[in-house]
């Protein structure tokens, strides 16, 4: 789903638009002049549906990409290992707490303990660690500059993805 010129949502689940799998965040691709970027990977129950829409878009992912973590819940984390898989090229960054919990798979990190308790996810939900995930200061694909900034409150070590020139703060 086109929202700019550049901005594509490729992931929405049951709270947003019913895009991909329900479980899904909002998942926004970037297109910069010089790279590309997913900001959030779902859910991963189903990420073919994601890439699918990723496909769709027409950005051309042969070039260099980037995926950025806003936060490791496993609506937003939980599909990175598989997105991967479909685009091997993508570097994935991360705060450097959110980076560790991915990279291991660690359920109390990303609170996948908690939502199990709050039967967020059905029971045979499986959050699989993804090795390459690295922390992330400032990325410059193109004429953009891409980063993380720290959040206000939504979850321990959450960020706000900052595009210059590519993503308008209302839209993120």
């Amino acid at each position: 789903m086109r929202i700019t010129e550049r901005v594509h949502l490729v992931g929405s689940g049951s709270a947003g638009f019913d895009l991909t799998d329900a479980l899904d965040c909002h998942v926004y691709l970037g297109d910069g002049s010089g790279a590309w970027a997913l900001i959030d990977a779902g859910a991963g129950r189903d990420p073919d549906r994601v890439a699918e829409q990723v496909r769709f878009s027409g950005v051309d992912t042969a070039r260099p990409g980037h995926l950025l973590l806003t936060h490791s819940h496993g609506d937003h984390a939980g599909s990175v290992a598989a997105v991967l898989e479909r685009f091997p090229a993508l570097r994935t960054r991360a705060g450097a707490a959110v980076a560790a919990w991915v990279r291991a798979g660690d359920e109390r990190g990303i609170s996948l303990n908690r939502a199990n308790l709050a039967d967020v996810y059905p029971p045979d939900y499986i959050f699989r660690p993804a090795g390459a995930v690295s922390k992330l200061d400032v990325l410059s694909p193109g004429q953009h500059e891409v980063g993380l900034n720290r959040a206000a409150r939504h979850v321990q070590s959450a960020a706000t993805v900052f595009a210059s020139g590519l993503l308008s703060p209302s839209v993120v």
